[in-house]
C-alpha cells in the first residue's frame, strides 16, 4: 500500500520580506496519514503507530495546493560537509500564477510532503540541510523579498 500525502502548514506565518525562516519538521506527522487509492472490493487499515518518516530532502515547486501535479523548480545546490545547500534566486522574474511553495519531503522517496506557500514577492529562498544522526536532516529554508 503506498501513502501519498500533501498538506499545507497553515500552522506557520511566513512573510519574505521580513526574511524569515521556516524548519521542516524532523518527522511527518503521522496523525496526517491516510491510506488512499484502495482497490474496490478491499479495505485499507494503515497501522501508522511505529511508523517514523524521516525528514530526506527539501526545495520548492510551482504547484496549486489542490492537484498533485508540480513543477520542481531548480536551484543551485551546493553540497557541504554534512548535508547541502540550495539556493533559488531570480523567483520575481517570471511569475508563477499556481504560486511558489516551499516543500520538507519525508520517508525514503521523498514521497509525503509538507507543503508552503511563499508570498509572490518572494525574491530569494535557501535551503540549509545538515545531516543529523537521529533523524535524516536538520533543515532550515530562508526567504527573503525583492528590495
Amino acid at each position: 500500500m503506498r501513502f501519498i500525502v500533501g498538506s499545507v502548514l497553515s500552522a506557520l506565518s511566513f512573510a519574505a520580506s521580513a526574511g524569515t525562516s521556516l524548519v521542516c519538521p524532523d518527522a511527518y506527522p503521522t496523525s496526517l496519514l491516510a491510506a488512499t487509492g484502495v482497490p474496490s472490493g478491499w479495505d485499507g487499515i494503515a497501522h501508522v503507530a511505529g511508523l517514523r518518516l524521516v525528514l530526506a530532502s527539501a526545495g520548492m515547486v510551482a504547484r496549486r495546493p489542490d492537484r498533485q501535479i508540480q513543477a520542481l523548480l531548480r536551484g543551485d545546490e551546493k553540497k557541504t560537509r554534512n548535508g547541502y545547500t540550495a539556493t533559488y534566486s531570480g523567483l520575481t522574474r517570471s511569475p508563477e500564477p499556481q504560486g511558489r511553495w516551499i516543500f520538507c519531503a519525508y520517508g525514503a522517496g521523498g514521497d509525503v510532503q509538507l507543503l508552503h506557500r511563499v508570498p509572490d514577492d518572494t525574491e530569494t529562498c535557501v535551503v540549509d540541510a545538515r545531516r543529523n544522526v537521529q533523524h535524516g536532516y536538520d533543515i532550515r529554508i530562508t526567504c527573503r523579498a525583492q528590495p
